[in-house]
């Protein structure tokens, strides 16, 4: 069952949901159901705070893992490119990569 809920906006904030809801193909209503949803969902917040973390610590990410390791990339000579890589140049993880 869905409920009705009344909210007031600023016309010129209206006039950004309209369009941004015709851009995407779907109504106002609808735009604002799905990003309250996505605002509320407990697995958003627990990811957002993993980000958050992993952001508190980039210095230490770039000083064990070389700044230049990146996906796809290998942690320099002699140093393994992470779990799921394959054994190459440079690369020194197993066949597995595991």
């Amino acid at each position: 069952m869905s409920r009705h809920v009344t909210i007031r906006l600023d016309e010129e904030f209206h006039e950004r949901l309209k369009a941004r809801a015709a851009a995407q193909g779907t109504t106002v209503t609808a735009l604002i159901a799905e990003v309250t949803k996505r605002e509320l969902d407990e697995d958003r917040e627990q990811f957002l705070a993993g980000v958050d973390e992993f952001a508190e610590n980039w210095d230490y990410f770039q000083e064990r893992f070389g700044k230049s390791a990146g996906p796809g990339k290998s942690a320099g000579p002699g140093k393994p490119a992470g779990p799921g890589k394959l054994a190459g140049p440079g690369n020194s993880a197993g066949a597995t990569g595991q």
